[in-house]
């Protein structure tokens, strides 16, 4: 019992690293295959002022041709305003490529904390976003080594770099073409 506990421990934190499974899903009354990867990707932000929750790559196959890919999350920003961008910057190893960054629903709050003799007010957001990728920057993205994303919150960079192993399945998950 010991044993299995502590191997599960161990392969826990391994089995997060490697960025979850891709999921194919077959819907043969709509006659499609729907391909996702879930992954929430970490950036060089500090963790309490932006947070990337519930990403997931999808694209869906039909009539065994593949539709544009995009990769969809939500943005929770603290402290302050969030101005986000409405370009991110994708790089590979030989190119980068300047894509729209659609926010499709913005939900700000604001945070007040009443204690004994003080009060203080925060703001923070939630952002949905989408970033659609087209079959040119797919084929960079296919034979590089190296893939990060830059998009601003207020004028602030926020860099997320798709390490080695995220990367590998980021590529399984792209080269997925038919039903």
């Amino acid at each position: 019992m010991k044993k299995t506990i502590l191997a599960s421990l161990i392969l826990m934190p391994l089995m997060a690293c490697s960025g979850g499974s891709i999921k194919v899903v077959k819907d043969d009354f709509k006659n499609l295959t729907e391909v996702t990867w879930s992954i929430d990707h970490g950036t060089d932000w500090t963790l309490n002022k932006l947070r990337i929750n519930e990403g997931k790559y999808v694209k869906q196959i039909i009539n065994n041709k593949a539709t544009v890919p995009y990769y969809t999350a939500k943005l929770y920003i603290y402290q302050g305003g969030s101005t986000i961008s409405n370009e991110i910057i994708v790089k590979t190893k030989d190119k980068t490529a300047t894509l729209p960054l659609v926010i499709e629903n913005t939900q700000k709050n604001l945070e007040i904390m009443i204690g004994s003799g003080f009060a203080t007010a925060a703001t923070s957001g939630t952002h949905k976003i989408r970033i659609n990728f087209p079959q040119p920057l797919i084929n960079e993205i296919l034979k590089s080594d190296l893939v990060s994303y830059r998009f601003y919150v207020n004028e602030q960079p926020v860099t997320i770099v798709i390490n080695k192993s995220k990367l590998e399945k980021f590529k399984s998950f792209l080269s997925i073409t038919s039903n």
